[in-house]
């Protein structure tokens, strides 16, 4: 894991100074983070309050950033997901925020979940590799041993560049591919992703109808907060389903049908 770092601030008051926050955030950093920007008057669960004074660390695209408001969790979940990329979807991240000009943090979120479909040719100067690697791209982002060998990358290189016009990039020339862009994120509730190896995945519904799958365990803040972004009071939640990752002789001995959730906020023990 790569630590990157931003320096927020209050947007209203900079006399309140600055705070430098780790990212992606440790668990077991969270709430300190939280108290580190509460005399700032920023964090907010679901609100865009903190300026981004400067971003350190972080991949170039991230730094059209600087100088715009965030919020700590949804910054938190992009700067997770760019660090669960290789250096090819770094590529393709960058190459296609360049191109669509995307500056935000929601729109940058989305994009690392659709980024993936588009070709990057950084070098062609080797079009058999980089043949081999649009068509992995094309076909879901792998293939055998035995068909990737039989692949002539040479001639995908020639058919791409013959029947697509590529965009140049800094990060490389930019091959769409038909992408076809799609909402993963609602600005509210974050898609479901393991940025960790998780132990519960569970389905959380509210008294009103509404449901929330979350990967556990997580800090009861952010446990917290992921409620209160979602819209649901936190006293009335109950758990409709869950999928353990627990020993069979651990999970049996918990129970997970318990009407709270101290269980699901904290790393679950046996009774």
């Amino acid at each position: 894991m790569k630590t990157m770092q931003a320096e927020l601030s209050n947007p209203k008051h900079s006399e309140y100074g600055v705070a430098t926050i780790p990212f992606p955030i440790p668990d077991e950093e969270y709430d300190h983070v939280l108290e580190l920007l509460e005399p700032l008057e920023i964090g907010d669960y679901v609100e865009r309050d903190c300026q981004v004074d400067r971003l350190i660390g972080v991949p170039p695209i991230l730094h059209r950033l600087e100088q715009t408001l965030v919020n700590l969790d949804e910054l938190d979940f992009l700067i997770q997901r760019l660090d669960s990329f290789d250096y090819y979807e770094m590529e393709q991240f960058q190459a296609l925020a360049y191109a669509k000009g995307v500056s935000n943090v929601l729109e940058l979120i989305n994009l690392t979940f659709n980024c993936q479909q588009v070709t990057v040719v950084g070098n062609f100067a080797d079009l058999d590799a980089a043949g081999k690697q649009h068509y992995l791209t094309i076909h879901g982002g792998s293939a055998s041993v035995e068909e990737y060998n039989r692949v002539d990358g040479r001639q995908e290189s020639l058919n791409l560049l013959c029947n697509q016009e590529g965009k140049v990039t800094p990060y490389g020339v930019l091959y769409e591919n038909a992408l076809k862009m799609e909402q993963f994120y609602d600005g509210r509730n974050f898609p479901l992703y393991a940025y960790k190896p998780p132990v519960l995945e569970v389905t959380l519904s509210s008294n009103a109808g509404q449901e929330l799958e979350l990967l556990l365990p997580m800090p009861e803040t952010r446990l917290e907060r992921m409620l209160c972004r979602a819209g649901m009071d936190t006293a009335h939640v109950n758990l409709v389903s869950y999928e353990s990752q627990l020993p069979d002789e651990l999970d049996a001995a918990i129970d997970f049908e318990t009407d709270d959730l101290m269980l699901c906020r904290n790393e679950p023990t046996a009774r």
